[in-house]
């Protein structure tokens, strides 16, 4: 195991990129491209994050048997 935290998304990707071994080597250091994709996989995270944090209640629903677009619209 790698143990790698699941709020690390750029590591992850680096360890998904290059297995297991080739992360504990750290070969992703000599390539710049998969540094620069990590990056961007990390910012893209980061961003829907932020997005479903914005808009997470409107899809809760108050009993388990509700489904996200199909919960009665809360009274305002």
């Amino acid at each position: 195991m790698l143990d790698i935290s699941m709020d690390n998304p750029k590591h992850l990707y680096l360890a998904y990129h290059e297995g297991q071994t080739g992360y504990r080597r750290g070969s992703y250091k000599a390539k710049p491209q998969v540094q620069l994709k990590a990056r961007q996989v990390s910012e893209r995270a980061k961003k829907y994050s932020n997005q479903l944090a914005e808009c997470e209640d409107e899809f809760k629903c108050r009993h388990f048997w509700q489904i996200g677009p199909f919960c009665p619209k809360k009274q305002s």
